[in-house]
C-alpha cells in the first residue's frame, strides 16, 4: 500500500507530464489541468508576477587607461630617461599598451577587473539563457490560467491615463534582460577594437618622436665632437706658434 507521500509524489509527477504536454497542444492534459485547477483552493489560484531580472553589471569605466592614452605620447622634456617605443598586447582580447616590464601593479589590477566584469556578464548571459525555458513553462501555465478566468491578463499598474496595462510575460522581462546582457558584451567588443586602433596610433607616434628624438641626438653629438676637434686644433695652433717664436 503507497504511503501518503508517494502518493503525493506520484500526483505530483503526473501533473508535470500533463503541463509538458498541454504546451506542445495535447488537449487530454489540457483538459486534466483544467479538472486540477477547479478543485484547487482559491488560496492557490493566483501565481506571483515575473520578478524583475537583475539588470546587467555596469560598464566599469576604464578612467585610469582612457587618461593615460590621451597624454601619450608624452613630450621629451617629461621622460625621465630615453623614450620607449610601447608594445601592443593582447590580454585576453584586452588592447593593453606595455611600456616596461615588469608590468605594473596597476595595470594587473585593470586586467583582472576587466576580466572578472567579462565573466559576470558571461555568467549573466548563461543563466538567463536557462531561464527562458522556465519562463516559456510558466507562461504557459498563466496562459491556462488567463483562458479559464482564473487569473487576469492586467496587473496593477495603470499608463498615463489611467488604464491597467497588461501583465508583462516572464519571457518578456528575459528577453528584456538578455537583450541589455548582449548590447553589453557586444559594446565591450566595439570598445575594444577602438582602443586597439588607438594604441597602434600611439605606437606609429611614439616611433616618429623616437625617431626625431635619435636624430636630434645624434646632431648634437656631433656639434659637440666638431666642438672638441675644433678646440684640440686651436691648442695645437697656439703650440706651434709658441715653437716658431722661440726659434
Amino acid at each position: 500500500m503507497l504511503e501518503l507521500e508517494d502518493y503525493v509524489l506520484i500526483e505530483v509527477h503526473k501533473a508535470l507530464d500533463h503541463l509538458t504536454a498541454s504546451i506542445t497542444g495535447d488537449n487530454t492534459s489540457v483538459s486534466h489541468l483544467n479538472s486540477l485547477l477547479y478543485r484547487l483552493p482559491s488560496s492557490l489560484k493566483t501565481t506571483t508576477p515575473p520578478p524583475k531580472p537583475l539588470p546587467p553589471p555596469p560598464t566599469k569605466p576604464a578612467a585610469a587607461t582612457g587618461s593615460t592614452l590621451s597624454l601619450r605620447p608624452r613630450p621629451a622634456f617629461s621622460l625621465p630617461a630615453r623614450r620607449r617605443i610601447p608594445v601592443l598586447v593582447n590580454a585576453n582580447k584586452i588592447p593593453i599598451l606595455r611600456f616596461t616590464k615588469p608590468q605594473p601593479a596597476i595595470l594587473s589590477q585593470y586586467i583582472r577587473s576587466r576580466l572578472v566584469l567579462r565573466q559576470k556578464r558571461l555568467d549573466l548571459k548563461l543563466k538567463l539563457e536557462t531561464d527562458m525555458e522556465i519562463a516559456k513553462a510558466e507562461d504557459e501555465w498563466d496562459r491556462i490560467l488567463f483562458a479559464r478566468g482564473i487569473k487576469e491578463e492586467v496587473g496593477n499598474e495603470v499608463d498615463e491615463f489611467g488604464r491597467r496595462q497588461k501583465r508583462k510575460t516572464w519571457t518578456a522581462a528575459i528577453y528584456e534582460a538578455l537583450g541589455q546582457t548582449y548590447k553589453a558584451i557586444e559594446d565591450e567588443g566595439v570598445k575594444n577594437k577602438e582602443m586597439a586602433r588607438r594604441m597602434v596610433g600611439i605606437i606609429d607616434r611614439e616611433k616618429e618622436l623616437a625617431e626625431v628624438e635619435r636624430k636630434e641626438r645624434q646632431r648634437v653629438k656631433n656639434e659637440e665632437r666638431k666642438k672638441r676637434k675644433a678646440e684640440r686644433d686651436g691648442m695645437v695652433d697656439r703650440s706651434d706658434g709658441r715653437h716658431e717664436k722661440k726659434e
